[in-house]
């Protein structure tokens, strides 16, 4: 499947998640799950540390989660607003989501496009973002989600859901090499401070901040380092194991560097003249992570390749 962007209201009932892929809709509300063999719900999860990051550096939280199970998604008690939006989905997307319960919004393309129009339905203060291509997760992602978006103070910018992958690790070269990279160059004050998956697509984000996302997949370096710039507290939390596919997408390494460099020329770390620069550096790594098509027999080479790729020296900012 492509194009589908899944969100829920995090209002006072819980969040759902709507995850259609192969002719399957997986559906997980706060309260449990409906349709998805695949996903499980465990009652009685273990504590988990947030960490609360803000201006001033970061500070571990206790808390302790429980995800529900055994109510359906229909319980009006334990469930939110679900929107799906169909940015050209290729598969039955749109009709499954609908089935399920779900208000399915037909988008425009782009990840980034599709989040705008949906964040602008949300009437709470909180919008939940949820990718919607799970093959299993070991926890409710929207449950979790929901429970950290209630504790949350006013202050609080967004909460960035960290997952952890089986075993094989995938080699998430933008995650690991270009985002890391660039952002240590030009955002120094976010480097390392979205958790070991800092372009989660699971978060909760306050509706306002959407409305200048870039329309691709940048979306989540623009408001990891629009929220980093401001100084507005957020929070990475722990959602558990998430299982994904491998997906071919040669230009989101593209999207995601123009992302970070838009920011970097509207906050003066990087003077105009140098883009081209940094550009070039961008479509050479990006072609480099191109270049893996997720062989696992390819993994270990692709990965020593890629890091050294990513070491190579940066143009200069421009900036004095």
């Amino acid at each position: 499947m492509a194009g589908a962007v899944a969100a829920a209201q995090a209002a006072s009932s819980g969040p759902a998640e709507v995850s259609v892929g192969a002719g399957r809709a997986h559906v997980q509300g706060a309260g449990g799950l409906v349709g998805g063999e695949r996903n499980r719900v465990e009652r009685g999860g273990p504590a988990e540390a947030d960490r609360v990051e803000g201006a001033g550096g970061s500070a571990g939280a206790r808390r302790t989660h429980e995800d529900g199970g055994g109510e359906p998604m229909g319980d009006p008690a334990r469930r939110s607003r679900v929107v799906v939006v169909d940015s050209g989905s290729t598969d039955a997307t749109a009709d499954l989501a609908a089935e399920a319960g779900a208000e399915v919004i037909r988008g425009p393309l782009g990840k980034g496009a599709a989040m705008r129009l949906a964040a602008s339905f949300v009437d709470t203060p909180w919008v939940c973002f949820l990718d919607a291509d799970l093959v299993e997760t070991s926890h409710n992602i929207a449950a979790v989600l929901r429970e950290r978006a209630l504790g949350a103070g006013d202050e609080v910018a967004m909460i960035v859901g960290e997952f952890t992958d089986p075993p094989p690790e995938p080699v998430l070269g933008n995650t690991i090499a270009l985002y890391p990279t660039l952002v240590r160059a030009l955002f120094p004050e976010a480097d390392g401070r979205f958790g070991r998956r800092p372009l989660s697509g699971f978060r909760v984000v306050r509706p306002e901040l959407v409305a200048d996302v870039p329309d691709d997949f940048g979306v989540e370096a623009h408001l990891n380092l629009t929220v980093a710039v401001s100084g507005r507290p957020f929070i990475v939390t722990p959602i558990g194991m998430y299982r994904q596919r491998f997906r071919y997408k040669p230009d989101m390494g593209r999207e995601i560097g123009k992302a970070i460099l838009d920011v970097a020329i509207a906050h003066g770390r990087l003077a105009p003249p140098a883009r081209p620069a940094w550009d070039h550096w961008v479509a050479w790594l990006a072609e480099t992570m191109g270049s893996y098509r997720g062989d696992l027999e390819d993994r270990d080479a692709y990965l020593a390749h890629l890091m050294a790729a990513a070491a190579a020296p940066l143009p200069p900012t421009g900036v004095k």
